[in-house]
């Protein structure tokens, strides 16, 4: 082989490996901004997720409240009833 041709097998083989950098970088940032993207998603579901439990709770403690004035009444209805009788 010449030195030329050589050397053109050498810018060859160089813009191959610069072209397989370059794509290799191009799917890694694709799957970067990707991932970026499902991060938002999620980090929105858990938002969402968050209110609703808050929510959740909130109705908790009102079952609990109405629980509590329900048995008061019942107890009061049974001491009433045991005065009457």
């Amino acid at each position: 082989m010449t030195d030329k041709t050589v050397d053109t097998l050498g810018r060859l083989a160089q813009t191959v490996a610069v072209s397989l950098i370059v794509m290799a970088l191009g799917w890694v940032g694709t799957a970067v901004t990707t991932a970026g993207e499902e991060i938002v998603r999620l980090q929105s579901e858990v938002q969402n997720l968050s209110e609703k439990l808050e929510q959740i709770d909130g109705v908790q403690a009102k079952i609990q409240r109405l629980e509590t004035r329900v048995g008061i009444l019942e107890d009061r209805s049974d001491r009433s009833d045991g005065e009457g009788g």
